[in-house]
């Protein structure tokens, strides 16, 4: 679906390409924000736009994802109990990316070629994204669940950490998936043969 839509937007509108918007479903109480910083490359031919990737894009790498995770709650005191309510989390998720315009020494093998590469690259950044969507739906849900104590400091204390094991998993589930996809190289040209 991806690649078809680059391959419009390349084809025929002769726009940069671009990835489309990550707009992931999230539960009540979880908020995702998310900014695509392009960066430009030039060529007509899949060896000079990798090179111009590696040169060009961050850290050496073609794409680029950061996200920041912060979450809250607030506490009430009922029935002699301390009660967690409204338990919330925030993603913000920037992507570095890169934006290619065919010139029209550019062939149309090499725009497929790219724009299956770009399509690739987009599920393998959007799935570190997805890491940290699912870790602050988890937080969430686990917050919305803490039974009542009898002081707000120990609930507190008892979110927190909640909370902080959730991220701290995240950052061992994002290696695990760098380590896993090859850094993206099995979700852009499929798994290597062993």
């Amino acid at each position: 679906m991806l690649a078809a839509m680059l391959i419009a937007n390349v084809l025929h509108a002769a726009q940069p390409t671009a990835p489309p918007p990550y707009a992931p479903a999230v539960p009540s109480g979880v908020e995702v924000s998310s900014k695509v910083r392009l960066y430009d490359i030039r060529g007509s031919t899949m060896s000079t736009l990798r090179r111009q990737m590696k040169r060009r894009g961050p850290i050496k790498w073609a794409a680029y994802t950061r996200w920041f995770l912060s979450w809250n709650w607030e506490t009430e005191r009922r029935d002699g109990q301390c009660h967690l309510v409204v338990p919330e989390a925030s993603v913000r998720v920037k992507f570095r990316f890169p934006s290619w315009l065919p010139s029209e020494a550019a062939d149309e093998a090499t725009v497929r070629a790219y724009d299956s590469y770009a399509a690739g690259l987009w599920v393998h950044e959007t799935g570190h994204a997805d890491i940290a969507v699912d870790t602050a739906t988890k937080i969430v849900s686990d917050l919305e669940g803490l039974p009542p104590r009898d002081t707000c400091r120990l609930l507190r204390k008892d979110a927190a950490d909640v909370s902080l094991a959730h991220y701290r998993r995240a950052g061992i589930t994002e290696k695990a998936y760098d380590r896993d996809t090859d850094h993206g190289a099995t979700q852009i040209y499929g798994p290597s043969p062993r």
